[in-house]
C-alpha cells in the first residue's frame, strides 16, 4: 500500500483527509472484512476487484467507481489480474465542517445529506472525466503541497462533492432529494435522536400527517419511522466510540435515545449484524 499523504483542515486543525494513492494491485491480493472511521472513495483504472458489502459481492470493473461510507464494514480481492486504484479516504465529519466555509448551500448535496442521514453504506458509480481529474488534483496536491495548496483542497473537496452528488441524483428516484418534508423529517431526527422521539411530534414539526410522514419513509427508505430512528441512533453510537473508546456501554445506549443496554445491543445486532461488542472490537483494530 502506499504510505499515507494526509492535510489538515486549516481552521480547526482537524484531519479532512487521510491519503490520496494510485496503486497497483497483484493477482492474489485479498484485503479482509474490515471497517474505517474515514469514507473511502477508489476509481478503477484497469483490471477488476471484486468488492463486498452488506452480504453483497460485485466486481468493480475498469470505468466504475465506489464510494464506501465510515464505519461500513467491506472487502476486497483481485483475482483474475493486477488491479490499478486511484484512492482517496477522507473524514466525513471534518468535510461537513468545512464546506459551509464554502458555500452553505452545499448542505442541501445529495451527498452532504447522505452523510447527515447516516443510512447509506456505499455507493457504486461511472467514472469520468472529471471526477477522476479532481481526485489526482487532490493527490498531486498532498504529494507536493505548494502555495495555495489548501486553498485548492478546499474547492477539490467542493467539486468532489458536487460531482458525486449528481451521480447520486441521477441514480435515485429524485424524491428523498427534493421532498422537503422527507429531508426536514430527517434532519429533525438527526438533531434529536438523543431523546424520546414520536412520530406525531416530527409529523407536527414538518407540517403533515403522521399517516404521510410514514409513508414517506416506507417509500423512501423501506422502512417505517420507528426504524429508522434506531438507524440513525445505531449510526450515532458508532460515532461517539469512534470519538471516545472508552465509552462506557450503557452510557452509549442511553445518551443515543435508547432506553436500556439490553435493548441497544438487540437494535444494534438487528442492524448491523453483529453484535456491539464484537463491532467495536473490530473497530478499536483500525485505531
Amino acid at each position: 500500500m502506499a504510505s499515507a499523504l494526509s492535510w489538515h483542515s486549516p481552521s480547526k486543525e482537524k484531519k479532512l483527509l487521510d491519503n490520496a494513492s494510485l496503486q497497483t494491485l497483484p493477482v492474489g491480493y485479498h484485503c479482509s472484512t474490515h471497517l474505517h472511521r474515514t469514507m473511502e472513495l477508489f476509481i478503477c483504472l484497469q483490471g477488476k476487484l471484486t468488492f463486498s458489502v452488506l452480504n453483497l459481492t460485485q466486481t468493480i470493473q475498469p470505468g466504475e467507481y465506489v464510494v464506501i461510507f465510515s464505519n461500513t464494514p467491506h472487502s476486497a480481492a483481485v483475482c483474475e489480474e493486477d488491479c490499478t486504484l486511484l484512492q482517496i479516504h477522507f473524514h466525513s465529519r471534518v468535510l461537513l465542517d468545512m464546506l459551509p466555509q464554502v458555500n452553505q448551500s452545499v448542505l442541501s448535496l445529495p451527498f452532504i445529506l447522505e452523510i447527515i442521514l447516516g443510512k447509506r453504506k456505499y455507493f457504486k458509480g461511472q467514472n469520468t472525466v472529471f471526477l477522476q481529474s479532481c481526485v489526482e488534483g487532490i493527490r498531486a496536491e498532498l504529494s507536493n503541497p505548494q502555495e495555495y495548496s489548501d486553498d485548492m483542497l478546499y474547492f477539490y473537496m467542493a467539486q468532489l462533492s458536487i460531482l458525486l452528488s449528481r451521480d447520486m441524483r441521477l441514480s435515485a428516484s429524485n424524491r428523498l432529494y427534493e421532498n422537503p418534508h422527507l429531508i426536514n423529517a430527517t434532519l429533525y431526527i438527526d438533531q434529536h435522536y438523543m431523546e424520546k422521539l414520536y412520530i406525531q411530534d416530527i409529523a407536527d414539526h414538518v407540517n403533515i400527517s403522521p399517516r404521510y410522514l410514514s409513508k414517506l419513509f416506507d417509500v423512501n427508505f423501506g422502512m417505517g419511522v420507528a426504524a429508522y430512528i434506531n438507524f440513525v441512533r445505531i449510526a450515532k453510537s458508532i460515532e461517539l466510540k469512534d470519538e471516545h473508546p472508552e465509552y462506557p456501554m450503557l452510557s452509549l445506549a442511553l445518551d443515543t435515545g435508547f432506553c436500556s443496554q439490553q435493548h441497544f445491543s438487540k437494535i444494534f445486532k438487528e442492524v448491523m449484524g453483529v453484535s456491539p461488542s464484537n463491532y467495536f472490537s473490530l473497530m478499536h483494530q483500525i485505531q
